[in-house]
């Protein structure tokens, strides 16, 4: 298809809906739609390199 990119989420809510979405930057959203927060990335907990 000549697309890339990660990752591919399906969201089941507690009402029983299903709402696809594609891509990392969709976090925010997802975090939304289940009622949670969503705090970014937490880069000071990453190794380092």
């Amino acid at each position: 298809m000549g697309c890339f990119g990660a990752p591919w989420i399906r969201v089941h809510t507690a009402e029983g809906k299903v709402e696809p979405f594609f891509g990392s930057d969709r976090l925010p959203l997802i975090g939304h739609m289940i009622g949670e927060q969503f705090q970014g990335p937490l880069t000071h907990l990453a190794s380092p390199p």
